[in-house]
């Protein structure tokens, strides 16, 4: 039993302490030691976890949040160009949101846009 476990923080719910943290700093620049620092976990563990439990690591759960949370302003503010969401996210820049919305919803940002 770690330390943490005797205060009463089971390995679940530091994994959700993780989960949790990117749920509401969404629109950071989000660390894996902001994850670490959050869980208690270092970094192989946190994502061995993440691997286990969510299929995909750390980062690509972020990213996977974070491309979620743009589809959902396209589809509530039309108005907002692909810069100021790009921007609204902290990605490194609108080409880079770009790229990944097309690998994970298989159209492109811009297409979107349009509908």
């Amino acid at each position: 039993v770690t330390a943490m476990e005797s205060k009463g923080y089971s390995s679940a719910s530091r994994l959700r302490a993780a989960t949790e943290y990117i749920n509401v700093h969404y629109y950071k620049k989000i660390t894996i030691g902001d994850l670490c620092a959050v869980s208690n976990y270092s970094p192989a563990h946190l994502r061995r976890l993440f691997l286990k439990h969510y299929g995909v690591t750390p980062q690509e759960y972020i990213i996977k949040k974070k491309l979620d949370i743009a589809r959902d302003i396209l589809a509530d503010a039309p108005d907002k160009t692909i810069d100021e969401i790009a921007e609204q996210l902290s990605f490194c820049s609108a080409s880079y949101l770009c790229k990944l919305y097309r690998q994970h919803f298989g159209t492109s940002i811009r297409q979107k846009k349009k509908s």
